[in-house]
This record gives C-alpha cells, structure tokens and sequence, in this order.
C-alpha cells in the first residue's frame, strides 16, 4: 500500500470537506494518513498520521 503513493499518488481518495484535489488520504494499519501532492516538484508530502477511530476535523 505504501509502496503504492510512490507511484500511484492520485490512486487515494481525496478528502470529502476540501476542495483541494491535491490532499487525499487512506487507511493503512488502523491509521488514517493524510498526504499532499505537489506534482511540479513530485514531492508526496505527509500532512498527518492518527488513529483511525479519532474523527477528522476541520
């Protein structure tokens, strides 16, 4: 899965409550990750990492 964002960075969803299509996030191992693209300098950058069962909020 993690292996997969390297090469696959829009395969995630994006977040529901923003309209930036750049932040997207996923499930991996109870956690909820939360990344940023920032495709002209092809960085993945990580926003955030919690547990899954804590509510998102903005």
């Amino acid at each position: 899965m993690l292996e997969d964002l390297k090469d696959f960075p829009r395969m995630y969803a994006k977040l529901p409550d923003l309209e930036d299509p750049n932040i997207r996030h996923f499930i991996y191992n109870n956690y909820r990750i939360i990344y940023e693209l920032l495709e002209k300098d092809h960085i993945i950058r990580i926003l955030t990492i919690f547990h899954s069962r804590r509510q998102l909020r903005f």
